[in-house]
């Protein structure tokens, strides 16, 4: 991903890495698929000549239709019905933000009692450790759920048992859990790392800045006022099932194919311009 904080993220070992085949082989490409205008941007400092081309990550509409009972998910888990659940949908990774939610979490826990979070996701790198060292550090872990990577009708059932949905991401190309929660109707707080800046501008989300404080304050925010935070969440459901499915990305990305084909441009509407 070329998105600038995954690239200064180890970036001893991705400069040789990049210079030798990424950045050739890019450079002699038809085009270059872009999943948000803004990840287009982030790449103008490399100086491609490629022409880009915006086509999104989607959702499959059918999955979100009608979510898993909840209860499959409280019972699985052993948390009562009573708790007011923010959901994290994502691997364990530094780039994801956890160190930044860990003491947002603890101010909203400390206004909020009756909240509690799960942190839903694989831990491909050895990063759970230190992910629960944060929630220690913030005095905050008996409040949080660690349940490993969720699939299949117990992912759903935890779409549908929770109230908020929780990205804290430093880098994103563009999430799909953040699509997941939003077609699940819920109201979601991301951040701008997350490369979705047309959620906010839908006001489909609270999109804010890679801060602890305004993650914090997005999330307290939406509990104070639950029927705005809900419209809200109807709001992105409705968003995402209009624009952003894996049909529409599918027809989209047959027209760039076509015209790379046919020797044509690429389609005005989907290309990015600098």
């Amino acid at each position: 991903m070329l998105e600038p904080w995954a690239l200064s993220h180890k970036a001893w070992k991705k400069k040789y890495y990049y210079a030798l085949f990424e950045k050739p082989a890019l450079q002699q490409a038809s085009a270059i698929q872009v999943l948000a205008s803004t990840e287009g941007e982030n790449m103008k400092d490399l100086a491609f000549k490629t022409p880009r081309f915006v086509i999104p990550n989607g959702i499959y509409p059918p999955k979100f239709a009608k979510l898993a009972n909840p209860d499959i998910f409280f019972h699985q888990f052993s948390i009562t019905r009573n708790k007011t659940l923010i959901l994290f949908l994502g691997r364990l990774d530094p780039k994801k933000g956890l160190d930044l939610l860990a003491p947002a979490f603890a101010k909203v826990h400390r206004q909020f009692p009756q909240t509690h979070l799960v942190i839903a996701g694989p831990d491909n790198i050895g990063f759970l450790p230190t992910a629960k060292r944060y929630f220690t550090q913030a005095s905050c872990l008996d409040a949080v759920t660690f349940t490993g990577m969720l699939t299949g009708s117990l992912k759903y059932a935890a779409l549908a048992a929770a109230t908020l949905y929780v990205a804290p991401s430093y880098s994103e190309g563009f999430s799909i859990s953040v699509l997941e929660g939003m077609a699940s109707g819920l109201p979601c707080i991301i951040t701008t790392g997350c490369n979705f800046p047309e959620a906010a501008d839908a006001k489909a989300a609270h999109v804010v800045a890679i801060d602890t404080d305004a993650i914090a304050d997005a999330l307290i925010d939406c509990l104070n006022k639950p029927e705005q935070a809900k419209a809200m969440g109807t709001r992105a459901r409705e968003f995402i099932f209009q624009n952003y499915t894996w049909e529409q990305a599918a027809k989209k990305l047959i027209r760039v194919y076509t015209a790379i084909i046919e020797g044509k441009p690429l389609p005005e509407d989907l290309t990015y311009s600098q």
